[in-house]
């Protein structure tokens, strides 16, 4: 799932003359037209940087690039493994990617998170109850996907619980996707308050 954001931030552009020309570049988009004003709002005030930078240690007069790098934004969807072979996790792989699932094959695809895998095996033994909020059309929360979280959140051995004894909750937004705080921040908020008002009565009447 990460190769689907990871491909959109490599090819975004992160360089403008001006606050204002970034600030134009992004209202006219409609990705960034699908988000609350509010969001938007914010993402311009804070989601962009004077340069020079490191990155464009020649841009003057008054150029603005991203905040946070494209090249970051890559790495936190995925990291590479590209001297990796097939079969091999020997000592020097180990040091390399010490966290990687040997099992992953490098022929598939040459890079890897190893947080994605290893948080959903612990979700079975989370105890805190849990709101999950999905959208729709989200390529990263399929409706397949979407229901394994459901189901494997708190049911195992020392966990809250689950689904079954009321502690963990899917919400899906329709026609919204994986940005859904951004896009419908109300829906959003009443969902939590909600859920959060029924929790708090829950503790209320353990007292």
């Amino acid at each position: 799932a990460g190769r689907i954001p990871a491909r959109l931030s490599t090819f975004r552009r992160d360089i403008w003359p001006s606050r204002a020309a970034a600030a134009a570049n992004f209202r006219k988009q409609k990705y960034y037209q699908l988000w609350d004003p509010r969001v938007l709002e914010l993402w311009i005030a804070h989601g962009i940087r004077p340069a020079p930078t490191a990155l464009y240690p020649d841009e003057f007069d008054g150029a603005v690039t991203l905040s946070t790098t494209k090249h970051q934004e890559v790495r936190s969807f995925l990291r590479p493994m590209f001297s990796r072979k097939k079969g091999e996790y020997g000592e020097a792989q180990r040091e390399a990617y010490p966290d990687i699932d040997p099992s992953l094959s490098p022929e598939v695809m040459p890079f890897y998170r190893p947080e994605v895998p290893a948080t959903f095996d612990r979700l079975g033994h989370l105890r805190p109850s849990v709101l999950y909020i999905f959208g729709e059309a989200s390529d990263m929360s399929t409706p397949a996907l979407a229901a394994a979280k459901v189901a494997r959140t708190g049911a195992a051995t020392g966990g809250s619980g689950g689904a079954a004894a009321g502690r963990v909750q899917g919400l899906t937004i329709k026609g919204r996707g994986p940005l859904v705080p951004m896009e419908v921040v109300d829906e959003c908020a009443t969902a939590i308050s909600e859920w959060t008002g029924k929790e708090l009565q829950g503790w209320a009447r353990q007292k």
